[in-house]
């Protein structure tokens, strides 16, 4: 079954490239987002999106719409794991219907040296845990192998949810 999708949120947007590829696929779909990096939301602005220059910690997720779609793409690894519940939440409550969750995964919680610094990457089951948090379904995953030259990205594993 096709999915209609006609507006989408992200969290952590950083330049919009993401939220770029979206409006690539259709004009018409309305792209927002959250992101901390004053610079980077600015960027995202110009190129059309709706940003909050904001931390997700703070952002009011009450005083948004709801999106069709909500999505996270290598955001919540750098969200410390006693602050992720309140994220999750975040997520959820912007949604109408989908999320997609695309992160670094590991079957039990660690934390990774990331650049020189400690507990600033960490890596788990996200999806499992938003979707155990929220009872939510999962319509399709996979993963994106840091070896395919086509992607040319890190190896990480993406779940599209349902409420």
């Amino acid at each position: 079954k096709r999915i209609r999708i006609k507006s989408v949120f992200e969290f952590g947007t950083n330049v919009g490239n993401n939220l770029d590829l979206i409006k690539s696929l259709n004009k018409k779909i309305i792209t927002a987002g959250v992101e901390i990096n004053e610079f980077a939301s600015k960027q995202a602005s110009k190129k059309g999106h709706t940003i909050i220059n904001n931390s997700i910690l703070k952002l009011n997720e009450n005083k948004l719409p709801k999106y069709d779609l909500t999505m996270s793409i290598g955001v919540l690894i750098h969200i410390n794991p006693k602050s992720l519940k309140k994220v999750y939440s975040k997520i959820y409550n912007c949604s109408k219907k989908y999320i997609l969750i695309a992160e670094y995964f590991n079957d039990y919680p660690i934390s990774i040296k990331y650049r020189g610094h400690s507990n600033v990457l960490f890596k788990r089951d996200f999806a499992k845990e938003i979707k155990d948090q929220f009872k939510l379904k999962i319509v399709d995953y996979g993963f994106i192998w840091s070896e395919d030259k086509k992607y040319n990205q890190d190896n990480y594993n993406w779940f599209l949810l349902k409420k």
